[in-house]
C-alpha cells in the first residue's frame, strides 16, 4: 500500500478485518485446512516467497494446508500466528486493502516456543456487507 494512496478504513471495517484475521488463523494453528481455505475466495490466490509458485484457487489452498498441517502433526510442532501493526485501507464494497506484520512461533513438544518467522502479510479482500473473503493474499518472510 503506497502511502499516497492510503485511505483508511472506517473503524467498523478496520475491527471487520480484525475479527476475520483472528478467526482464520485460529483455524490454521488448529490444523483446520478446510476452514483457513474457505476464507478465500474460489478463485483466490496465496501466495509467498518461501515458495516458487503462488496457489491458485481454494481447493489448491486447502490441499497444500493439509499437507503442512500434516507435517507439523508429524513433527510435534505447534504452529501459532500472531499478527499486529495491521493496516486496513479502503471503503469496503467491494474492496479492503490490508497490510500487516505478522510472527510465527513454533513450539515442539517438551521444548520451548522458538520465534520461526517474522512475515509481511498483504492482502486484497472481498467486502460485501460484513462478509469478508480473501482474493489475493501474499505473504513475505523477511530473512528470504
Amino acid at each position: 500500500m503506497s502511502t499516497e494512496d492510503f485511505r483508511p478504513a472506517s473503524d467498523q471495517h478496520y475491527h471487520l478485518v480484525q475479527r476475520f484475521y483472528s478467526d482464520r488463523l485460529h483455524k490454521l494453528d488448529a490444523g483446520d485446512a478446510e476452514g483457513w481455505a474457505q476464507s478465500f475466495a474460489e478463485d483466490g490466490v496465496f501466495e509467498t516467497n518461501a515458495r516458487p509458485e503462488p496457489s491458485f484457487g481454494r481447493k489448491a489452498i486447502e490441499t497444500e494446508t493439509k499437507n503442512a498441517a500434516g507435517r507439523l502433526k508429524e513433527n510435534k510442532i505447534q504452529r501459532r500466528h500472531w499478527i499486529g501493526m495491521m493496516t486496513v485501507a479502503g471503503e469496503g464494497d467491494p474492496h479492503l486493502s490490508v497490510e500487516a506484520y505478522c510472527i510465527v512461533v513454533e513450539t515442539a513438544k517438551g521444548e520451548a516456543p522458538v520465534l520461526a518467522y517474522s512475515l509481511t502479510l498483504r492482502a486484497r479482500l472481498a467486502c460485501t456487507g460484513d462478509a469478508l473473503m480473501v482474493e489475493h493474499e501474499t505473504i513475505s518472510r523477511d530473512d528470504l
